[in-house]
């Protein structure tokens, strides 16, 4: 179905094109050659069979929401954090509160979860040597 969905949407993207190419723009005194038009009407229908697979993966993707994709990164402390502070995650500075104990400045932490514009965060295990 997806498939159909996509000639479709190339038909009239390619039905748009020819309007422009063929009616307004000649409308305007703008003449454009047969050669051109020829390659532009050919080339978006193919364009779109071709990116039927990479666009079919993309829509078939789980929707991840902001606070899903929070969860688990890893991030450092910027101020103490008993039980409030700081941290800094992916480059972004958030506001945070520590799930357990106080966490020092510059410790890593881990994001449990996101309660609107709060992280709730742990201090990050260190691997056993």
């Amino acid at each position: 179905m997806l498939f159909i969905k996509s000639i479709v949407g190339a038909l009239v993207i390619d039905t748009i094109m020819a309007m422009i190419l063929f009616w307004l723009l000649p409308w305007q005194d703008i003449q454009t050659s047969p050669a051109l038009k020829i390659v532009l009407l050919t080339i978006l229908p193919l364009w779109a069979v071709l990116t039927y697979i990479p666009r079919k993966r993309a829509m078939s993707k789980e929707v991840i929401s902001p606070a899903q994709a929070m969860i688990g990164r890893s991030g450092t402390a910027i101020t103490k954090l008993d039980p409030r502070g700081t941290v800094r995650i992916n480059f972004e500075i958030w506001n945070a509160v520590s799930s357990s104990n106080a966490i020092e400045k510059g410790e890593p932490v881990t994001v449990l979860q996101l309660n609107g514009l709060v992280l709730t965060v742990q201090k990050e295990k260190m691997p056993d040597n």
